[in-house]
């Protein structure tokens, strides 16, 4: 048996933390794409003063398409902004994204989640068919979406992934994930009760850093400070209608959070997320 514990530092107006950590005895069968992955892709260049003037081109929903493909790892951004793994050679664009995967045992799909980071105005397709869209752009953070009416889309054996992306103004940027996250098994569950300790800032520039040093030796639990504790999500007293279980009494903090959680054995854990 073994005793673990998990810590954050958050230094932000408001900390909505959700925090997981799921194992696995084999990653590939929970995980249908990762981030970072491969995609195959197409783009057309647009004017950002005309707007989208192309359409897909025929047949790249079900590969009979004509046209060539390359590839890049994701995130996959533009000619200029931010920092992807990948760009394109043009600022303003829509492509057209393909990545394929192959499930073993389709018997173990019973859930479906995507992870995706866009800008802009995203559609995602199954095989074929559309799952999902949206418009406008979230492109700091990975939207969590439950397509698990949508696990009958999926076969065993190949299957493929196809997403549209347009970018007609600013930056842009794409990833996503795609899990079955039935198939693992969270050992510190979303809400869970955390000590936390916090500091008022003065300084309540975004980016700013750490104004209030961490109390030494909160990593092992040899510190002193008067710790309390709640559980999350947590959030500060500028925003007291965020959902959220523990509010702080001040707006802007330095937040430092530890909880502990036991293992019976660490015996075909391979992989975890957070």
């Amino acid at each position: 048996m073994r005793k673990i514990t998990a810590a954050l530092l958050a230094s932000v107006m408001i900390l909505s933390l959700v925090a997981v950590f799921p194992v696995t005895t084999s990653a590939s069968d929970g995980i249908l794409i990762d981030y970072g992955s491969d995609w195959d892709y197409v783009y057309y260049e647009e004017d950002p003063n005309v707007g989208i003037t192309h359409t897909a081109p025929d047949g790249w929903l079900d590969g009979s398409d004509n046209e060539t493909w390359q590839t890049a790892t994701a995130p996959i951004g533009p000619k200029w902004w931010g920092d992807p793994a990948s760009r394109l050679p043009v600022q303003y664009y829509i492509a057209f994204f393909r990545h394929d995967f192959t499930i073993s045992d389709i018997s173990k799909i019973t859930s479906l989640t995507m992870y995706i980071k866009y800008d802009e105005n995203p559609t995602v397709y199954i095989n074929g068919t559309e799952v999902w869209s949206a418009e406008g752009y979230i492109d700091s953070r990975y939207v969590e979406i439950d397509l698990t009416d949508k696990v009958g889309l999926l076969n065993a054996g190949k299957n493929t992934v196809q997403v549209q992306i347009s970018n007609v103004y600013g930056g842009a940027i794409f990833d996503m994930a795609l899990i079955c996250l039935d198939a693992f098994t969270a050992i510190l569950p979303i809400c869970s009760d955390w000590e936390y300790i916090y500091y008022e800032r003065v300084d309540t520039e975004i980016g700013s850093g750490v104004e209030t040093p961490a109390p030494d030796g909160w990593l092992d639990g040899s510190d002193s400070a008067d710790w309390e504790v709640g559980p999350a999500p947590f959030a500060g007293s500028a925003w007291p209608n965020a959902i959220s279980a523990t509010h702080f009494s001040v707006g802007y903090f330095d937040a430092y959070l530890r909880t502990t959680f036991t293992l019976d054995s660490v015996d075909g854990i391979n992989s975890m997320f957070m």
